[in-house]
């Protein structure tokens, strides 16, 4: 056998180990890829999870702090129209009237806050599709409503078609402001007058407040629906995610709106409208 091929015998299994051990770091290399790959997309469906948690539980916190906020002021406001309809004593009338105080200032120094709030953790979480000009044209509506039951023909019944929980907790507000300053106006006349006015003058009087008070107690009883059918949209995401989303497709970072919100708005309007306006109700939640 010539020197030659005794050689070329001898490298064909010198390579045939490069090759192996090639194919084995190669084969280490794309196991490790594989394997941080399922890692960190493990991670990620985790944060997810997490994420919805999270935003779950802000969601809740908004409405909560607004809830306590909207409870207790509107609780004070009545409590102050039974004082003055049922001619409440001085020192329970003064008790009332510090009360009403101090409420109305906790309510200047949080709501812009919470408003805040609610309109980060609850309109921005959710694909709502508020376009700010609309927004911008509603809360501008909300600054000169009346609120009392609204006819068909009012231009505010425009609000009733929101789909901003922030526009609503607006409205909540509005309603809450005529109804203390219809109050002020009542304990006004009261102190000025000379004579002190009878039952019926007083619920007469009353009427307006009463009538704004109950109005912000459905606009708020439609933001509470609301917030809550979007909070109990957010559970189910997990399990709607399907075994090759969570792998390859990409996560949502925002969610659809509830199409329950509409039932939500026919409760509103139901109560805040006038019966007369029924059938166009009706269209509001088609």
């Amino acid at each position: 056998m010539s020197s030659v091929s005794k050689a070329s015998d001898e490298s064909e299994p010198l390579l045939t180990k490069l090759k192996l051990a090639f194919a084995g770091v190669a084969l280490t290399i794309i196991g490790a890829m594989v394997s941080t790959w399922f890692s960190d997309r493990s991670w990620t469906w985790q944060a997810y999870v997490t994420k919805i948690d999270k935003e779950n539980d802000a969601i809740l916190g908004a409405y909560r702090d607004a809830a306590d906020l909207i409870n207790e002021r509107w609780y004070v406001l009545v409590r102050m129209a039974n004082a003055i309809e049922n001619s409440a004593g001085p020192d329970e009338l003064a008790a009332a009237r510090q009360n009403y105080a101090e409420v109305d200032k906790k309510w200047a120094l949080k709501f812009t806050t919470i408003e805040s709030n609610v309109r980060f953790n609850v309109d921005e979480t959710f694909t709502v599709g508020v376009d700010p000009k609309r927004e911008d044209k509603d809360l501008e509506l909300i600054s000169t409503m009346p609120c009392t039951k609204l006819a068909s023909t009012d231009k505010s019944r425009a609000v009733h078609d929101t789909t901003s929980a922030r526009v609503i907790m607006a409205a909540v507000n509005r309603c809450l402001g005529e109804a203390k300053r219809q109050l002020d106006e009542v304990l006004a006349g009261e102190s000025g007058a000379s004579v002190k006015p009878d039952a019926a003058q007083l619920k007469q009087r009353l009427t307006e407040p009463y009538v704004a008070l109950d109005v912000a107690y459905w606009t708020h009883s439609a933001l509470r629906c609301v917030v809550l059918e979007r909070q109990l949209a957010l559970r189910p995401v997990v399990l709607t995610q399907s075994y090759w989303s969570k792998f390859f497709g990409t996560l949502q970072a925002n969610y659809d709106t509830p199409s329950d919100f509409k039932n939500c708005r026919a409760t509103w309007v139901a109560h805040a409208e006038e019966s007369d306006a029924g059938a166009s109700s009706a269209n509001l939640v088609n």
